[in-house]
């Protein structure tokens, strides 16, 4: 017997495929470029496999929420307009319980991945201060969100059974805050190692190629936002505490829902596949173009107008002798580290090597 699709349901179908598919290939790429730059994995890649593991999960319980607990298509109602708690209704509400209880780990590990990715990147000990204070808020959240969405309603069942004697938060509000808190903290994710890359001792325009780079995850900003304005949008449009057709007014929420985790696992991959487009011949192209769009972006702003904090990393005329041989050494430790991650960053590499004696770490 074929599949009964209706409204969004193949969708969901479709996308939880081969939205994982993709992220698996990406994960799949970053650990054959550590390979290739014959690097140690670190907590950085690890988190990132565990937050594949979970896309995995939150998919596959999408899929049978879809085609099981009718996610995407229309509820059905009685003469009085009032829902019909069918047994797919039961199990939508079951899934859509674990869904919750998934997205924020799922979420949480990204970010974390990210943060250490980081934290691995920049060596300076301000930075590693900040990279420690980003991750410990991110535990906090992850921590937070995942165990108010377990706990939202006591006891627990009370989340897909109707008890008389249960009590529960406004749900509306706890998943609301969540998903603005999400976006919040995105955005701070993305923004924090920019200041760092301004310090860095490199042309301008090259400083703009890497930060381009790091800015990829604002698709997943993109994608957050849109998640967060559909699930706004649909509590708002709830009619009756029984959720409303609620299986079908979710639905592009859960659908970008898919796209935003799937899509922070490719996007936290992408800055360290620089060794698999020089495998593939494609690194010449790739840095050519992130040059022209340096150049492009650093010619139209002149050195003057820039802020302080941006000539200072190439102003040394105030330092002494001493300080200047010590932070230059400090700067191309740094630096080199950077480039063996970073994508754009090329020609300086094997000039560092030689002269500060320094190896991949």
């Amino acid at each position: 017997m074929g599949l009964a699709w209706e409204g969004y349901q193949p969708h969901f179908f479709i996308l939880s495929i081969i939205f994982p598919i993709l992220a698996t290939i990406a994960v799949g790429l970053r650990f054959h470029a550590r390979r290739l730059a014959r690097q140690k994995l670190g907590a950085d890649d690890w988190l990132i496999v565990a937050a594949l593991i979970f896309c995995y999960a939150w998919c596959v319980n999408i899929v049978v929420d879809s085609q099981l607990g009718n996610l995407g298509g229309h509820m059905q109602f009685t003469p009085q307009g009032i829902p019909i708690m069918g047994e797919n209704f039961a199990l939508f509400r079951q899934t859509n319980y674990v869904s919750v209880v998934l997205a924020c780990p799922t979420l949480g590990l990204i970010k974390l991945s990210i943060a250490f990715l980081y934290k691995r990147i920049f060596a300076s000990h301000m930075f590693q201060r900040v990279a420690w204070v980003v991750i410990a808020i991110l535990i906090a959240w992850t921590v937070s969100n995942t165990l108010a969405g377990i706990f939202a309603c006591w006891p627990i069942q009370a989340q897909w059974k109707t008890m008389s004697h249960s009590q529960c938060v406004n749900l509306r509000a706890l998943y609301s805050s969540g998903v603005i808190s999400n976006t919040i903290i995105d955005v701070i994710v993305i923004i924090v190692p920019v200041y760092n890359v301004w310090h860095l001792q490199m042309p301008l325009k090259r400083k703009i190629g890497v930060c381009l780079i790091f800015l990829l995850g604002g698709f997943v900003i993109i994608a957050g936002i849109v998640r967060m304005v559909f699930l706004l949008e649909t509590y708002s449009i709830l009619k009756t505490p029984l959720w409303y057709d609620y299986s079908y007014d979710i639905s592009p929420a859960i659908l970008w829902t898919i796209v935003e985790l799937n899509l922070g696992v490719i996007c936290a991959c992408l800055p360290l596949m620089r060794p698999v487009w020089s495998a593939f011949g494609m690194d010449h192209r790739m840095k050519s173009l992130l040059s022209k769009i340096g150049a492009s972006l650093s010619s139209s702003t002149s050195r003057s107008s820039m802020p302080s904090f941006v000539k200072k990393s190439d102003d040394r005329s105030d330092s002494t002798p001493s300080e200047c041989s010590d932070a230059s050494l400090r700067a191309l430790k740094q630096q080199y580290d950077q480039d063996i991650a970073l994508y754009s960053i090329e020609d300086e590499t094997h000039a560092h090597h030689s002269r500060c004696g320094t190896g991949a770490v």
